[in-house]
């Protein structure tokens, strides 16, 4: 892969990122503030699972941003300061 469509790949892929929420807002509102039982995890297990899932997904995706990432080689940039 040459480096121009590795940065295109990435920035497409940065793009089509969706925006970042708390992936544990679900599991935190279903709990609550009180603490939590054994009972409360055993009621939630399907959305801990999918939960769990997401995280998943969402690691497997910065992994491949970062195998794409470690493919482009390095460029000077001219207008950077020395040691940016």
């Amino acid at each position: 892969m040459s480096w121009p469509s590795a940065i295109h790949e990435l920035v497409h892929a940065l793009c089509a990122a969706p925006p970042y929420d708390n992936p544990l807002s679900p599991l935190c509102e279903a709990f609550g503030q009180r603490p939590i039982t054994l009972a409360d995890v055993r009621q939630q297990s399907a959305l801990l699972r999918r939960l769990a899932d997401q995280a998943q997904e969402e690691t497997a995706a910065v992994n491949k941003a970062i195998l794409s990432c470690q493919q482009i080689p390095p460029t000077p940039l001219p207008l950077l300061i020395l040691g940016f």
